[in-house]
């Protein structure tokens, strides 16, 4: 979760039990639409975020050849597959509906040195609705237990130059990381929300990737500028950092702009006490 830039790092490699797979794994599933998978606006990107997230993880398992509760690293510290960036793009979630099948297809590679790159393809009634994309980098906990405090993890996967797709989506989550310190616009609003350990955290006891965008369309609903006659057309995330229960964020806008039925903001997430940076997103919506 862009660990690499905000939290201090050693590298180990674990030792492998299985040998690893350098193929890409693909996968393709489909379910019936029910309330669980939709929201007043369509299919909804909470439940897809954790569903795309676990396919990510299951294919990593195969690729890797071990159950992720069998990721360690040489200490034997549990090894975690945490998300450093998201896109949604080309989406079209608000034709989904009740009683309709959505067909995900998934392919998950290498990309590199630590990261793996998932794209899942969302489709309706034979109909695209949208592409997300995932990557992950492997991180173990210090010793501490501490979120604040975690190592990058390399060696449970051959290093594997990223094809064209996976290298295009890196360039975007180092563009949007770069894009951190730009200034907030003034007079823009902020909200304090406090993360509940049994909705916000995952059983790795980490701030779950889903909960950041959760708080963010949270935020923009409550200054009331997502509502609900928009349509997200586009979402992306960098994450930088993590937090432990109790920690106050702070969602902040940093800027809006309009060009004709087009909306684009820019929101950074913070810890209150320290500032410190935990994620920076745009979210694209159409009226």
């Amino acid at each position: 979760m862009g660990w690499d830039r905000f939290a201090p790092l050693s590298t180990e490699v674990p030792l492998a039990t299985t040998p690893p797979s350098a193929s890409a794994q693909r996968s393709r599933t489909s379910l019936l639409l029910g309330m669980p998978q939709l929201d007043a606006c369509g299919l909804s990107e909470n439940w897809l975020q954790k569903t795309c997230g676990d396919r990510h993880w299951q294919a990593l398992a195969r690729l890797i050849g071990r159950r992720p509760a069998d990721w360690r690293d040489t200490r034997g510290n549990r090894v975690y597959a945490a998300f450093g960036y998201l896109r949604l793009s080309h989406a079209r979630l608000e034709t989904a509906q009740e009683g309709r099948r959505l067909a995900i297809a998934t392919e998950l590679q290498a990309a590199g040195r630590s990261q793996v790159h998932s794209r899942h393809r969302l489709s309706t009634q034979g109909r695209p609705i949208g592409v997300l994309d995932l990557l992950s980098s492997f991180v173990a906990r210090e010793a501490s237990c501490s979120n604040r405090k975690v190592r990058r993890i390399e060696g449970l996967l051959p290093v594997v130059d990223p094809d064209a797709d996976a290298a295009a989506t890196q360039q975007r989550a180092r563009a949007l990381r770069a894009s951190l310190d730009v200034a907030a616009e003034p007079g823009l609003p902020a909200l304090v929300v406090h993360p509940c350990p049994r909705h916000d955290f995952n059983g790795a006891g980490l701030l779950y990737f889903a909960s950041f965008g959760a708080w963010v369309d949270r935020a923009l609903w409550q200054w009331g500028r997502l509502t609900p006659g928009l349509r997200v057309r586009e979402r992306e995330c960098a994450f930088l950092g993590n937090a432990d229960p109790g920690e106050a964020m702070r969602v902040r806008l940093v800027s809006a702009e309009s060009d004709g039925g087009t909306i684009r903001w820019r929101v950074r997430l913070s810890t209150v006490a320290e500032e410190r940076p935990l994620a920076v997103t745009v979210l694209v919506a159409h009226g």
